[in-house]
C-alpha cells in the first residue's frame, strides 16, 4: 500500500478499497442512479452479512452479480482461496467497473455482460456446482420480469445446499420492486430470510437470503 498526496492507494491485486474508489462510485451513481443505485460502496459490515455462513469446498463455484468496485469481491476472494479448487465468476455490465475488477483481482474471472443476458448461456464445470450467488444488483429498481428471471435462473443453478444473497436499502423497502422481490423470494426458494438492517452501512441495508433446500 502506498500514499499519494495523503490518499491511500491500493496496490494492484490486494483487494482493498481506497478513498478515490468511493468518489468514483459516487460519480457513477450521479451519472446512472438506476444502475448503480447507491452513493457509496457497500461497507465491510454489509459484506460480512452477505457472506455469513458461506463456505466453499473444492469444485464449488461462487457467482457474483454486479460486483461494482469489488466491495464484496475481496472477501469472496478469501473464501475462494480457502476453498482450494473452488471457482469464482463475477458478472459485471459496466465496462469501467469490469476493467477495474480485472486489474484489482487478476486471479478471478469476470464476464462483461448484464446478468439477465449472461445467465441463460452460462456454462458451469459441472451440475450442482454453484454453492453461493452473491448479488450487488439494485433488484428493487428492476422490472418485475427481470427479478423473476434472475431468481428463477439462479435457483436452477444452485446446488441443493446453495444460497442466494442480495440486499436492498431500508429506504427502498416500500418500493413495488421490494414487495415483488420479497414475495418471489418466498415462492422460488424453499427457505428464505430477511435480516435486520445493517446500520453500519451507507445507506443502511437489509440482506435477503434464499436457500435451495
Amino acid at each position: 500500500m502506498t500514499r499519494t498526496n495523503g490518499s491511500v492507494v491500493r496496490e494492484p491485486g490486494n483487494g482493498r478499497r481506497r478513498p478515490v474508489e468511493s468518489l468514483w462510485f459516487l460519480a457513477k451513481f450521479l451519472r446512472s442512479p438506476a444502475e448503480v443505485a447507491s452513493v457509496w460502496p457497500s461497507s465491510r459490515h454489509l459484506a460480512r452479512s452477505m457472506l455469513a455462513g458461506v463456505e466453499l469446498d473444492p469444485g464449488d463455484v461462487v457467482l457474483e452479480y454486479g460486483p461494482g468496485t469489488g466491495a464484496f469481491t475481496a472477501d469472496i476472494a478469501s473464501l475462494v482461496e480457502a476453498g482450494k479448487g473452488s471457482r469464482y465468476l463475477g458478472i459485471e455490465a459496466d465496462v469501467d467497473f469490469y476493467n477495474h475488477l480485472r486489474e484489482q483481482f487478476p486471479r478471478l474471472a469476470f464476464s462483461l455482460a448484464s446478468v439477465e443476458d449472461a445467465l441463460p448461456r452460462l456454462e458451469l464445470p459441472r451440475e450442482n456446482s454453484v454453492k453461493a450467488v452473491i448479488s450487488g444488483l439494485p433488484l428493487t429498481r428492476m422490472p418485475a420480469k427481470t427479478i423473476d428471471l434472475i431468481l428463477e435462473r439462479t435457483s436452477s443453478l444452485l446446488a441443493p445446499d446453495g444460497v442466494f444473497r442480495a440486499f436492498y436499502y431500508v429506504y427502498s423497502s416500500i418500493l413495488p420492486g421490494a414487495f415483488h422481490l420479497r414475495r418471489r423470494l418466498k415462492e422460488v426458494f424453499p427457505r428464505s430470510h430477511i435480516s435486520f438492517p445493517v446500520i453500519r452501512n451507507v445507506p443502511p441495508a437489509m440482506v435477503v437470503s434464499g436457500w435451495k433446500s
